[in-house]
């Protein structure tokens, strides 16, 4: 058994590029390689998906530096209020064709998160998003084999 100690971060976050899917579509990944020395954690077996789209992407599905600073500024937001407020754990995120998706593992199906991600956005009314209800996921496998890198 792995034990997860919440009052310490990792820190050890990774950005990369990586083939999607079928390796038709290149994706942004921004990854926290440290949670892979705990995960999966016991008391998170739920996945939330929020996804958040951009107002002007570039050609690549990518946002320009200003739009950067908003989406860093949502995505501090969002990881901040997750952990104080639902005890989650924020793995990473994915940007693909014009979309961030953040990942949160947490510790049960509550209908109250989408409450939260609408006071959230409330900052950034410009911006269209939608969530996903909470799913099983109790062995992490969307961070194991989605938002880490592939051994090279």
């Amino acid at each position: 058994m792995n034990f997860y100690d919440e009052s310490e971060n990792s820190e050890n976050w990774k950005s990369y590029v990586s083939y999607v899917d079928d390796k038709s579509r290149i994706g942004f990944f921004f990854v926290d390689l440290g949670l892979a020395e705990f995960a999966p954690i016991e008391e998170k077996k739920f996945l939330i998906r929020f996804t958040l789209n951009f107002l002007q992407p570039d050609e690549n599905g990518m946002p320009d530096d200003a739009e950067s600073e908003t989406l860093n500024a949502v995505e501090d937001s969002l990881a901040t209020t997750m952990e104080s407020t639902f005890n989650a754990v924020y793995p990473g995120h994915a940007t693909l064709e014009g979309k961030c998706t953040f990942y949160f593992y947490v510790p049960n199906n509550t209908p109250r998160y989408e409450q939260t991600f609408n006071k959230i956005m409330s900052a950034f009314p410009d911006y269209l998003f939608e969530y996903k209800p909470a799913v099983f996921d109790p062995k992490w496998n969307c961070y194991f084999e989605y938002l880490l890198p592939e051994k090279e």
